[in-house]
């Protein structure tokens, strides 16, 4: 925990999995969470359409899913972390949005297991 999903239009020249690592290194550096239990991953989206559909409309949308119990502040903190880290893909040729949406998973509700190999 937690759950990291990045989705970024097609438009940008993004290397997704060092965005990726930068993005969990943002969450390490918060304190919240310990090494080892940060999943995170990238959706490249072809199929997208950003107000009138123009070419030169692009965004990044971080949706970071926690198990509830954090404060608000926490969460605005989390928040705005993982918005700055984008902050070098905003040199695109593109108008580029980078938003971010921190989500509540209900703890009591969330199923997990660990297989180790043997």
């Amino acid at each position: 925990m937690p759950h990291l999903l990045m989705e970024y239009t097609d438009n940008l020249d993004i290397d997704a999995k060092n965005t990726l690592r930068a993005l969990n290194q943002t969450l390490l550096n918060s304190g919240e969470f310990s090494a080892g239990h940060i999943k995170s991953r990238a959706l490249c989206l072809h199929d997208y359409c950003v107000d009138k559909g123009e070419e030169g409309d692009a965004f990044v949308h971080l949706t970071l899913s926690l198990l509830s119990g954090r404060s608000i502040a926490t969460k605005t903190v989390l928040a705005e972390a993982l918005r700055a880290t984008l902050e070098p893909l905003a040199h695109a040729d593109v108008r580029l949005q980078m938003t971010v949406d921190v989500r509540d998973m209900q703890r009591e509700c969330y199923a997990k297991a660990v297989r180790l190999p043997e």
